[in-house]
């Protein structure tokens, strides 16, 4: 089960290459849609009110100078409206009977600002982070997946969060 999942990969257990290249690509996309959404108005006026005195034109604030120095939860809120603004769709599962892809729960976007909070807190080398971000990955889009939710709810606020914490 899941349990067993989460414990053979902290024990040290490494996912496949391909995996972690989709983990890297997911990465990558998630950092794009940060910068991305930082030029919206919203994203800018947020900008503004966490960094008083920040000049708020699109240009400047793509570059995000200093919202990493921020306190980690500004700066995940940050990150997270930023990205989703964008509608940035991660966290694709595909279901280990049928194979068919079932959209969840956007963990990238919940988890990676909150890894980089902790990674100012706690350095960790590169391999020890992606391994981190892909478990807390897998575990978030396997919660979500195996949710039969009404329509218009969605498992984002659980499942990520649980994704979440097993990367912390």
């Amino acid at each position: 089960g899941l349990v067993g999942f989460v414990e053979r990969h902290r024990g040290g257990r490494a996912f496949p290459p391909e995996v972690l290249r989709a983990a890297t690509r997911d990465l990558a996309d998630t950092l794009a849609n940060v910068v991305g959404g930082a030029g919206a108005a919203p994203v800018r006026a947020l900008l503004a009110e966490a960094m008083p005195g920040t000049a708020t034109t699109t240009a400047t604030t793509r570059a995000w100078p200093g919202v990493l120095a921020l306190a980690p939860l500004s700066a995940a809120r940050l990150m997270s409206v930023s990205a989703l603004w964008l509608d940035l769709d991660t966290g694709i599962y595909r279901h280990p009977a049928t194979r068919r892809a079932v959209p969840t729960s956007h963990p990238t976007i919940h988890i990676l600002p909150a890894m980089l909070g902790e990674l100012r807190r706690t350095p960790v080398d590169q391999h020890l982070f992606l391994t981190a971000f892909t478990l807390g990955y897998e575990v978030s889009a396997r919660l979500s997946a195996g949710c039969h939710l009404r329509a218009g709810v969605h498992p984002h606020g659980v499942a990520a969060a649980a994704g979440t914490a097993v990367a912390l």
